[in-house]
């Protein structure tokens, strides 16, 4: 048995390289992203574990013997998951990679708007600091962060920014009412929460129902 890593950023695979081993396969490090390469080496594994490597058609009609592509995060649209099918090869992810630390980075980057940071530190890097000079400040509580997309990232985002005090509304046709009510949110249209929120973050899987999901779209001023 055969099982390659495409690409990582660990300090090192060798949880991954002692569970492959135990049951008496070899573990390849190929750490390329080139689609030839991943042609090459991928081609007679038995499994596929990779990070932000494009798993093209190309790569997958390369694959003798595969069984299985699977994704070190949540979305897989790195994977050509069409041509896999085609081919019997069973695409995974990892859904809860990282759920806490993408909601906190999220959180961080709107407290960042909020209390405009950024602003702030070109101010603070000039000879004089003038309080004259900073944008309006205004509190959270009582302001509206719309989410696109509320699985177990926005969801968590939802409680963490309804803890500051402020107003939920979510756009997710795959939630459903009582999950939303749970939350203590409100399930709007799109055009609705683009029209009413302050602040937006996108927590939608990137596919064809979404990739140009705000083109052509103008936020209110």
């Amino acid at each position: 048995m055969k099982i390659v890593i495409t690409d990582h950023r660990f300090p090192d695979v060798a949880q991954e390289r002692r569970a492959v081993e135990a049951s008496g396969g070899i573990l390849v490090d190929a750490q390329t992203t080139d689609e030839q390469e991943l042609c090459n080496v991928c081609g007679d594994a038995d499994g596929v574990l990779t990070a932000r490597a494009p798993i093209t058609r190309r790569v997958i009609e390369a694959m003798q013997r595969c069984r299985i592509i699977v994704r070190y995060g949540i979305g897989v649209d790195t994977v050509d998951v069409p041509a896999a099918t085609e081919r019997g090869i069973l695409v995974a992810n990892v859904p809860d990679y990282c759920v806490d630390e993408v909601s906190d980075h999220a959180l961080t980057l709107l407290l960042m708007l909020s209390r405009q940071m950024i602003p702030a530190i070109s101010l603070a890097r000039q000879d004089r600091w003038v309080m004259s000079n900073m944008p309006a400040l205004h509190r959270l509580r009582g302001q509206i962060c719309g989410l696109v997309g509320c699985g177990k990232i926005g969801s968590l985002l939802a409680g963490k920014v309804a803890q500051l005090g402020m107003r939920v509304l979510i756009h997710d046709p795959y939630l459903s009412k009582s999950r939303c009510r749970e939350m203590g949110a409100e399930l709007v249209s799109f055009d609705a929460l683009l029209a009413q929120s302050d602040f937006i973050s996108l927590h939608a899987p990137l596919n064809d129902e979404t990739q140009y999901l705000f083109s052509g779209k103008r936020m209110p001023a």
